[in-house]
């Protein structure tokens, strides 16, 4: 993509450990806390069934009154047995949840800000998690680092106005003590699109831009 587009500068932060993935803007103070589930999870290759089965139910859901029967009739198998696949899926932390998506700039959630933080290695964990804990947080993990990009750990917060926002960031960096942070407020988006997995365009991408074949 570099190439393409005459870019010399970049560099790739690898996702290391993540705290937390989602949020629900149904509150009234971005400091409110809640309770973010850990598990651990358990990982295996997944087998064809299951392949099969990630995509079907990756696209919309049907809007009839048994949309589990009708993914079922897709994959040619019993509706209770797709139901018994996704929760496999479920407790091995592959599937995360089945659920509407709100797209929260048109729900009056129109400051969306990513703070980074330069934490000490033996406090990410701690400062991820009380971060994380946050209801105004959707997204909180931790990435690598190099030369020119020091901050390791990520939030992304949402609120009515940047004030909000900027309010919780220094509220989050007196009770840690955190001193070298950032806040990088969204300009524009170009893009927001589901990732489809296991698909032919993927496959085709793979093989043009690797010259590989893909193992899936």
């Amino acid at each position: 993509m570099a190439q393409k587009v005459g870019v010399k500068d970049f560099v790739i932060l690898r996702t290391v450990r993540m705290f937390k993935i989602g949020a629900r803007l149904n509150y009234e103070n971005l400091e409110k806390r809640e309770e973010v589930e850990e598990s651990e999870l358990i990982y295996r290759p997944l087998e064809d069934i299951e392949i099969r089965l990630v995509k079907v139910t990756q696209e919309d859901m049907p809007l009839v009154k048994r949309p589990f029967l009708e993914w079922s009739k897709k994959l040619g198998v019993e509706e209770q047995e797709l139901i018994e696949l996704m929760r496999s899926l479920k407790e091995r932390g592959i599937l995360r949840r089945i659920g509407a998506i709100l797209f929260h700039r048109r729900a009056g959630w129109i400051a969306n800000g990513m703070a980074v933080w330069n934490v000490e290695k033996e406090r990410v964990e701690k400062v991820g998690r009380f971060i994380a804990d946050f209801k105004g947080v959707s997204h909180c993990y931790e990435r690598t680092t190099n030369a020119v990009w020091r901050y390791n750990l990520f939030s992304m917060m949402h609120g009515r106005d940047r004030g909000e926002v900027e309010a919780l960031v220094r509220k989050i960096a007196e009770e840690l003590s955190l001193k070298d942070y950032k806040v990088l407020f969204s300009k524009r988006e170009f893009k927001k699109k589901r990732v489809r997995y296991f698909t032919e365009e993927f496959y085709l991408w793979y093989r043009d831009f690797t010259g590989a074949v893909s193992s899936f």
